[in-house]
């Protein structure tokens, strides 16, 4: 069985996504979490639950910023 990518996740927990050259930002209502590109810098305006924890750091695996 193929693994979900970072997007699929968050889009199965009901995210949308908005990119740009220096972020990306997943959100659903008034939650938002941001990647910010150029810091290597997460930000949630909310608390994140298991879930989200599980899509954030696919997606930090995806950007390649785990070393």
């Amino acid at each position: 069985m193929k693994e979900k990518t970072a997007d699929e996740i968050f889009k199965q927990l009901y995210f949308e996504k908005y990119e740009d050259k220096y972020n990306i930002k997943y959100f659903k209502g008034n939650r938002e979490i941001w990647f910010y590109k150029e810091t290597r810098e997460i930000e949630s305006n909310k608390l994140i639950n298991m879930q989200q924890l599980r899509a954030i750091n696919k997606k930090v695996e995806e950007l390649g910023w785990i070393e």
